[in-house]
């Protein structure tokens, strides 16, 4: 096995200088993320090593040790954590569906609404994703982002499924992928609704989406096998 060299280039161009997305930091999944540990790691025993390995296979599972979350470009979470996913393929490989989880190993500093004193809270993210790969080059997804880190910690009534844009833990974005080459993948990604603090303030007080948009080249060298990660799949011809 070569060694292997990934190059990743990234920026984030918004049109609102109001608020950032530090609130990716800000979320909690409470019932999810067990099930989907149980599960997947329970799917994952249960593979054959032997199969043939041009068996169908409609879903796939994994997980690994991270020691920091950055998601394009923010730190979500600073500290030690694990992510893991479970995700569905079609048979003509495609459509996608997955969730993918993330807890943490450390804590974060939130701030409590009340008393203004700083509170521990433990990093807990769930994500669901749907992805369609519409030629051999070119996909599109969908994610809903689900980051609940300190809500109740800081005073706050935990909504698991609320995209109202000034919780701040709830959100939606759309994503555009294409290969120019089987190694190099242009990505686009913007943020349609939700939370996030993606919004500017009208003089009328009405909220009005700030589109912040994302865009990203990644590269990689050397002889792999590559796979199709939660939020960054790489398109190669069949997957």
């Amino acid at each position: 096995m070569l060694s292997i060299l990934q190059t990743r280039i990234g920026f984030t161009l918004k049109n609102s200088n109001h608020k950032k997305l530090e609130q990716f930091n800000r979320a909690s999944f409470m019932l999810a993320l067990p099930l989907i540990l149980f599960f997947g790691i329970n799917f994952g025993l249960a593979q054959d090593d032997n199969e043939d390995k041009d068996r169908y296979k409609p879903f796939n599972t994994g997980g690994h040790l991270k020691n920091m979350h950055i998601w394009h470009g923010f730190v979500v979470h600073p500290g030690a954590m694990f992510a893991t996913h479970l995700e569905y393929n079609s048979k003509n490989e495609k459509f996608t569906l997955g969730v993918w989880g993330g807890a943490g190993f450390t804590t974060t500093d939130v701030i409590h609404k009340d008393s203004g004193q700083n509170v521990r809270a433990n990093y807990k993210e769930v994500s669901i994703y749907a992805l369609y790969r519409l030629s051999d080059r070119f996909f599109a997804e969908a994610v809903s982002h689900n980051n609940y880190t300190g809500v109740e910690e800081r005073g706050d009534k935990l909504n698991y499924w609320s995209y109202d844009k000034t919780q701040g833990y709830n959100f939606v974005d759309i994503n555009f992928g294409y290969n120019v080459t089987p190694n190099t993948l242009l990505y686009l990604a913007t943020i349609i609704g939700g939370g996030s603090g993606d919004y500017e303030i009208q003089p009328d007080g009405s909220l009005k989406n700030s589109w912040t948009h994302y865009f990203e080249v990644k590269a990689r060298c050397g002889k792999l096998t590559i796979t199709n990660y939660p939020y960054l799949p790489v398109v190669h011809g069949p997957s």
